[in-house]
């Protein structure tokens, strides 16, 4: 479980918003099988959110059982985006989920996605402007698109717009940047979460200090044995342990998930995002993961 503000998120797992995808069907389909704690709408664009659009608007429909839900926007107008805001939030959703890091031409061409990255004058105008129209919590990933001075620049103007906390700020490989952005993070109390900056055990001593957790692939690691190592590496030096995954088949999330009862959070949902999943093993039943009990990984081919 974790807390965003007074948003309690409890499996401590989330829901990536997908084009095309997240709809409201899915998205109680996913909560139905169990294990995932805050579900997240589609892509919506703010510009046709308040222009009546009724494709947008279609967008933000959901169910009461798919709470907690956030819905997630896209623009470059601060005056639209809290106009939007306002909407949504009349709405009753849940939180709001500010898009920075779609790359599409369309949507960067008129400065949205992942463009904000680099208009860090406009974003601070919009995450001011969507403060100044909700309460609701607030969160950036900036996916690895910042320079340390661009990061160290926004960490208080975050703080001040109420964002609850900051994902990758800068490419992976930029430890020492890494460094002095966390310092100034901690002096804001924005926490600094990395992914792509560890990847096996031997990364992470050198991320203390610049970091406050990490999240294990299995995919990415390369190995249980290695998984086991980065977990026992982050214990020894006091780091919060999270297991993720990319988009995989059963049989990966089964082997990742024989080592949840080691970590704080859980986020495998993986295989439910596959069309044709070739195997049978984990499950995830009203928010526990549940081991299959065949020898091995215990996983089957359908």
């Amino acid at each position: 479980m974790i807390c965003i503000r007074d948003l309690i998120v409890d499996p401590s797992t989330f829901l990536s918003p997908m084009a095309g995808l997240t709809d409201s069907v899915f998205r109680r389909l996913i909560k139905r099988l169990g294990g995932c704690g805050l579900v997240m709408t589609e892509f919506t664009s703010a510009e046709g959110l308040t222009r009546n659009s009724l494709k947008s608007k279609r967008m933000l429909f959901y169910h009461e059982e798919e709470r907690p839900v956030t819905a997630q926007l896209f623009g470059a107008e601060p005056s639209r985006l809290a106009e939007a805001t306002r909407m949504v939030e009349d709405l009753g959703f849940d939180a709001i989920d500010l898009n920075l890091g779609c790359p599409a031409k369309k949507v960067v061409k008129a400065c949205g996605g992942s463009a904000l990255l680099r208009e860090t004058k406009l974003l601070e105008d919009i995450l001011k402007t969507i403060r100044d129209a909700t309460d609701k919590p607030i969160r950036v990933d900036a996916n690895a698109g910042w320079s340390v001075a661009r990061a160290k620049e926004m960490i208080p103007k975050l703080r001040e717009c109420g964002v609850e906390f900051l994902e990758q700020p800068l490419v992976p490989e930029d430890l020492d940047g890494l460094s002095d952005v966390r310092r100034v993070a901690a002096a804001h109390q924005l926490p600094i979460v990395v992914d792509e900056s560890c990847l096996v055990a031997a990364d992470i001593p050198r991320l203390v200090g610049r970091a406050d957790g990490i999240n294990i692939k299995l995919a990415k690691c390369g190995s249980l044995r290695e998984a086991l190592r980065m977990i026992a590496t982050a214990r020894a030096l006091g780091m919060l342990v999270m297991v993720g995954c990319m988009i995989e088949t059963s049989l990966g999330i089964t082997a990742a998930a024989h080592f949840t009862p080691l970590v704080d959070a859980a986020d495998l949902d993986g295989a439910a995002l596959t069309v044709d999943d070739p195997f049978t093993g984990a499950t995830i039943e009203r928010g526990q993961i549940r081991l299959p009990t065949e020898p091995g990984l215990g996983v089957k081919r359908k």
